[in-house]
């Protein structure tokens, strides 16, 4: 009996630490994954003077935009330029610099491209204070429904229906392509190309693609 109940022992240990393990490693793969995902999309809208909640699509569907962006990839050499100066009677930016660049590996290229194509839905939850929805015209009823509940309506912010590609992280998590549309059902929607740079344990945006 004593022997009986040290195996049992022994077992709820072993079964313990195998839990244990397997926790940790699929924080370390999904939970670590969608916290640092929201932290640079919350750092790349922050520019926008949105409202709360944040208001996102399940899924990112403008494929005319993210068949631009994969052929600007496969170019692979982006520029930080400053400076630029445009002459509306020569119809050129003149006097620009460039201060820094990003040149893609192939396999960077490729690796991107692979995750561009994919097209993953997102799930709830993704911020604090946030709303999934499934397309821009539920999310833009959302907002009617928000507006007329707030008679005092700030016009200096704003809510926003986003959509966003999953954030593509290369070279150790140092550096991510971040694409977000933003639309408030007003004016043109907002559309943000950018690959951001972690500094410290912040993410900052690095250089823009055009």
């Amino acid at each position: 009996m004593l022997y009986a109940n040290i195996k049992q022992s022994k077992m709820n240990k072993a079964a313990s630490i195998l839990l244990t393990f397997f926790t940790i490693i699929y924080l370390n793969l999904f939970g670590q994954s969608t916290i640092q995902e929201a932290e640079v999309l919350k750092e790349s809208i922050s520019e926008l003077n949105y409202k709360l909640p944040i208001i996102y699509v399940k899924k990112y569907a403008n494929s005319s935009k993210r068949n631009e962006l994969i052929d600007k990839i496969k170019y692979g050499k982006f520029f930080l330029k400053i400076n630029e100066i445009y002459d509306p009677d020569s119809y050129k930016t003149t006097k620009s610099k460039i201060v820094d660049s990003l040149i893609l590996t192939k396999s960077e290229i490729n690796y991107i491209i692979g995750k561009l194509v994919q097209n993953i839905c997102w799930k709830k939850d993704l911020f604090d204070s946030s709303i999934l929805v499934n397309n821009y015209q539920e999310g833009n009823n959302y907002i009617k429904l928000l507006e007329s509940k707030n008679p005092t309506y700030n016009k200096e912010r704003k809510y926003y229906v986003f959509t966003f590609i999953k954030p593509i992280f290369i070279r150790n998590n140092s550096v991510c392509l971040v694409i977000f549309g933003a639309d408030h059902g007003q004016d043109c929607p907002i559309v943000k190309k950018a690959f951001y740079r972690k500094t410290g344990n912040n993410w900052k945006e690095w250089i823009p693609i055009f």
